[in-house]
């Protein structure tokens, strides 16, 4: 090959291998760049999820948890699982319990069942702020995403629900019995007949039934049974308040 013609040759096989390498390197640069267009899409997607996913569970444990601490109280004379009562038969002595109020004791026990199901959710969660009528959570953000391109750094996600409290008739009941029973004469004073008008006012409470076993008397509304002792002052109808 003549010396003239090579030249030419080599210039155009290596300006062809140059333009091959920037087109090279250009289509890389776009793919990058695709990607780091695509990244937040994706993190904020995934992150999403992890939302819905939340949401659900949490709705899910307030709709479960309130049927089951209508339950536990109906099974505890309207008292949290964890108590102080004394019983017989299984049947708890309302004489002998804490303070009445079935407002409290309800949130006391909710909490306790929505904290019981949120523990066993994978990811760390807040408990429950239960308000007068509001199941509150607040503050989860610990499912932070770190990106490995670009000017991407983490993403991070801040969950609010909030879900009113369906108290439904269910707890009026107890109101009515403790009214009724506070109505009477209760005491180592009480007479046989005072006892009979007890019995009597406590029947005239729709769906009650009362029965007497000397100094016991059981009250039962649907599913919810009690005892009250005749000879013995019922508890208070709220937490007394200690000045010190």
């Amino acid at each position: 090959m003549k010396k003239g013609v090579f030249t030419p040759l080599l210039v155009f096989f290596t300006l062809l291998i140059l333009s091959t390498l920037v087109f090279t390197i250009s289509r890389a640069e776009e793919q990058k760049k695709l990607i780091r267009t695509g990244e937040p899409a994706i993190l904020i997607l995934a992150i999403y999820n992890e939302g819905e996913r939340i949401s659900f569970f949490l709705e899910e444990t307030v709709k479960i948890s309130q049927k089951e601490t209508f339950k536990i109280l109906e099974e505890n004379a309207g008292y949290p699982e964890k108590n102080n009562c004394q019983k017989q038969n299984n049947i708890v002595i309302w004489n002998t319990c804490e303070y009445f109020d079935i407002e409290e004791n309800f949130k006391i026990q909710l909490n306790e069942t929505i904290t019981g199901y949120i523990k066993q959710y994978p990811k760390e969660l807040p408990n429950p702020i239960i308000t007068e009528n509001s199941i509150d959570f607040k503050k989860i953000n610990n499912m932070e995403k770190t990106g490995k391109r670009g000017l991407i750094t983490s993403y991070s996600f801040n969950y609010v629900i909030n879900k009113k409290i369906e108290l439904n008739k269910d707890l009026s009941i107890y109101n009515k019995i403790y009214d009724t029973a506070q109505s009477c004469n209760l005491g180592t004073a009480i007479t046989d007949r005072e006892v009979e008008y007890c019995i009597n006012l406590l029947k005239s409470i729709e769906n009650t039934e009362t029965t007497r076993n000397n100094e016991f008397l059981k009250v039962e509304n649907n599913g919810l049974e009690l005892l009250i002792n005749t000879k013995q002052t019922l508890q208070p109808p709220k937490k007394l308040i200690t000045i010190t």
